[in-house]
């Protein structure tokens, strides 16, 4: 018993390559049909074995399918439909769902309107624009001390001393006194003077580091994004009386 498969595909690329997978499983020319073909053995075929429209020859299926299809088709998009006997059923689904065709019954529940009990729900999102800040860094200072030196010169008067032994004749004609015989000896020590450094510190300036902290008001410009919802009659016009 032949079953027709029916898949429905948004972008289709090369229609002709999924055609010859569908023969080299076993399925006829004649029992592949695919939209936009105005040509070819399996469109002639079917306008002669049957005097009733395309549509429902192709499908004989529930008029609502039909229109679904069609206009899927009419909207550019590309229908593909096999007839297979049923233990050749589950190879072909598996080289038509290789395409990525359209989930129909997700695709027709999710636009599906006026049913008892479905509500179709179309979200209306807007955004808001909050403004936070972060600490950037800016620049800043850098306050290195370091040593240098400079010549310095003060004058000091230093004093030397020097002995000096003299030798002169006696004045007059004294007496020699009783221990002149006497063993003596007299040291003189001399002196000098020399300088001697000593550097003391002291504080001449100082340098102050602070921050100054000072508040600004910035406006801040950005785009918002929001969805609008436009809802406009569809179907026939109403007819004139």
């Amino acid at each position: 018993m032949s079953q027709t498969l029916v898949a429905l595909y948004d972008r289709l690329e090369g229609p002709e390559q999924i055609r010859r997978e569908l023969e080299t499983a076993g399925v006829a020319r004649t029992d592949i049909r695919i939209s936009g073909e105005s040509e070819g053995a399996g469109a002639q075929t079917a306008a002669t074995q049957e005097p009733r429209g395309f549509w429902e020859w192709l499908f004989g299926a529930p008029e609502e399918d039909v229109t679904y299809y069609r206009e899927g088709v009419e909207r550019g998009r590309t229908l593909v439909t096999v007839q297979a006997q049923e233990q050749d059923l589950d190879q072909i689904m598996t080289i038509l769902e290789r395409y990525n065709p359209i989930d129909v019954q997700g695709e027709r529940a999710a636009t599906a309107t006026g049913r008892a009990g479905e509500e179709a729900r179309i979200p209306v999102v807007e955004e808001e624009l909050k403004v936070g800040k972060r600490p950037v860094q800016a620049g800043g200072v850098r306050v290195r001390s370091y040593v240098v030196e400079r010549p310095a010169e003060e004058q000091v008067t230093l004093r030397d001393e020097k002995v000096q032994v003299e030798r002169r004749p006696a004045s007059g004609a004294a007496p020699a006194a009783g221990d002149a015989f006497q063993e003596r000896s007299v040291e003189v020590t001399e002196r000098h003077e020399e300088p001697v450094v000593e550097k003391t510190a002291r504080v001449t300036e100082e340098v102050g580091i602070k921050k100054d902290v000072r508040e600004r008001t910035e406006t801040v410009k950005d785009k918002v994004r929001k969805t609008e919802v436009e809802v406009e009659p569809t179907g026939a016009p109403p007819k004139r009386r």
